[in-house]
């Protein structure tokens, strides 16, 4: 699957399969792309700060609806498909995380205000954490996210209680999160370095 700064989307498949799609606007280039596992279907993020629906047609890919964030602060900056695949959560530069209904691709009223986030960590964190740069799912368990700001705070969000599990610090920007099969963290930062983190604690158990 490839997203081109002109606007090109294409999906290659088994031998001399190709499926094509093209957003409309001279200047908009595709900055990420998801598929929706199962539902021949999949978003594409663009550089308007738009998201569209493709669904696969044939030899094609058909567009089937767009949806922009509007508003200052309101810059997308990280996508997370829930595992139910009902949701995308949509995680902007002013901290707050946003949620895409899929069935009716409409805004859900439901809004992670970064204020209520920030509620357990240090209080340097507090006023500026930076732009949410990664948003995953626990695995088998939905209700709890790894939630990752530039400035490299970390936090293992529960969604159902509305708290802060666990916060991870570090003094270095982050650039990414994944999970291990352990069901320990990593983060991926701008100096190179990779911390494994422990979940249940929020200490670092080793530094590469």
């Amino acid at each position: 699957m490839v997203g081109t700064k002109g606007g090109a989307l294409r999906v290659f498949g088994a031998p001399g399969v190709e499926l094509l799609g093209q957003h409309a606007g001279e200047e908009v280039g595709v900055l990420r792309v998801l598929f929706v596992p199962g539902q021949g279907r999949l978003l594409s993020l663009t550089s308007d700060n738009t998201l569209h629906l493709w669904q696969l047609d044939g030899s094609q890919l058909a567009r089937k609806q767009s949806v922009q964030l509007e508003g200052r602060l309101k810059t997308v900056s990280s996508l997370c498909l829930e595992q139910g695949r009902k949701r995308l959560l949509v995680g902007t530069e002013g901290g707050n995380i946003y949620q895409l209904q899929l069935w009716n691709f409409q805004w859900d009223e439901e809004i992670i205000y970064q204020d209520l986030l920030m509620r357990t960590v240090p209080d340097n964190y507090k006023l500026n954490p930076g732009a949410v740069e990664s948003i995953l799912e626990r695995p088998g368990e939905p209700n709890q996210l790894i939630i990752g700001y530039t400035r490299g705070l970390v936090l293992l969000w529960d969604r159902a209680a509305s708290c802060s599990v666990t916060t991870f610090i570090s003094q270095q920007q982050l650039e990414a999160v994944v999970w291990r099969a352990d069901n320990r963290i990593v983060s991926a930062h701008n100096d190179g370095s990779f911390v494994i983190w422990d979940t249940e604690t929020g200490d670092r158990k080793s530094v590469v």
